[in-house]
């Protein structure tokens, strides 16, 4: 089994082909570090994390995006709204974009609190180690695993 390769300045270890952007560098990613190049070959990318093994990012259930996004938009809207109310229908579709953004936070914000579709992922990390091969491979690339998943 051939040993895997950190990837380095975002591209692959062995043909050095770019494998994602610079604005993807700092991003908490769900899912197997073990990732495939376009080459063939595999590497190892440390921004992916196995769930099941290290658990949710605790800024993956971080609201304070949310809330300062609902801060800007409420007050906004009011606005909106008091000219709507002054024979304005030209602000229709705005009023109409500005309570899609609302939804959306609010919703995101729930989903977080909820633990949104980390049961899923936590299922789908569990179903890859039970994979005795994979298992292997992240422990030679150095991952701890518990003993209950080897």
């Amino acid at each position: 089994m051939e040993e895997l390769r950190l990837v380095i300045e975002r591209k692959c270890p062995y043909c050095r082909r770019q494998v994602y952007s610079e604005r993807e560098t700092k991003a908490i990613l769900y899912g197997s570090p073990i990732r495939s190049c376009q080459c063939g070959k595999d590497y190892l990318d440390i921004r992916y994390h196995e769930i099941a093994l290290t658990g949710i990012e605790p800024e993956s259930l971080n609201i304070r995006q949310n809330i300062i996004i609902l801060i800007f938009i409420i007050p906004i809207m009011l606005v909106t709204v008091m000219a709507f109310v002054q024979n304005l229908p030209k602000l229709t579709a705005f009023l109409f974009l500005e309570l899609l953004m609302i939804i959306a936070a609010v919703w995101d914000m729930i989903q977080k609190k909820n633990g949104g579709n980390f049961r899923q992922l936590r299922a789908e990390s569990e179903a890859r180690l039970s994979n005795p091969d994979y298992v292997h491979r992240l422990q030679a690339a150095g991952y701890c695993i518990p003993d209950r998943m080897k």
